[in-house]
């Protein structure tokens, strides 16, 4: 593998092609983790560096779904690389906003999509773990000096409602429902 990728720039595209599906058929799937490591690694290095990828629309597509493929592997450092590699701000932009349009463009594709709501969650936190206020305290008091007081909760929404799964908001709408509806029967009756 490690003659593969020196070799890639070198090739063609149909070449570069029945490369990927010869490793990924060999090594993509293989017993051995720190092979896969490997594997999952030419296939970051071909992402980032070669001209072919993008290029040529299948193997950009191949590469691209070999590597969300990658994030179900049951190889700790594997997933991690993945993290790491997609996490980088060429892929995925900064502000959570752009980085979730990035996350259902540029890190999706239908055939991973049984694992992409598993590592979307995880790249789309990623913006708190990097925020300089991640490792703050909460509080500047510790919760052992916080005086704690009782709030009484309103529970009788629930008997408001038929069902206990009824949105709050939904009640207000259902009132105003009723209102028109009586003001209509009010009118009809003159």
């Amino acid at each position: 593998m490690k003659t593969a990728r020196s070799w890639s720039p070198k090739f063609d595209k149909e070449q570069l092609k029945n490369l990927l599906d010869l490793l990924s058929s060999k090594f993509g799937q293989s017993p051995v983790s720190s092979t896969r490591i490997l594997f999952f690694n030419l296939l970051i290095w071909l992402q980032d560096n070669n001209e072919l990828v993008s290029l040529d629309e299948s193997v950009a597509d191949y590469t691209k779904l070999a590597l969300l493929r990658g994030f179900g592997d049951k190889n700790h450092l594997v997933r991690k690389n993945l993290f790491h590699h997609f996490s980088r701000p060429e892929i995925l932009r900064e502000t959570l906003p752009e980085r979730l349009i990035d996350l259902l463009t540029k890190v999706y594709h239908p055939e991973a999509e049984d694992n992409w709501l598993r590592y979307a969650t995880y790249l789309l936190l990623q913006t708190a773990r990097d925020s300089s206020d991640f490792d703050r305290p909460i509080s500047a008091r510790p919760l052992a000096d916080c005086q704690f007081v009782d709030m009484p909760v309103d529970s009788e929404w629930r008997i408001l409602t038929s069902s206990p799964m009824t949105p709050i908001f939904s009640l207000a709408s259902q009132q105003a429902s009723q209102i028109e509806t009586d003001i209509i029967r009010f009118g009809e009756s003159f």
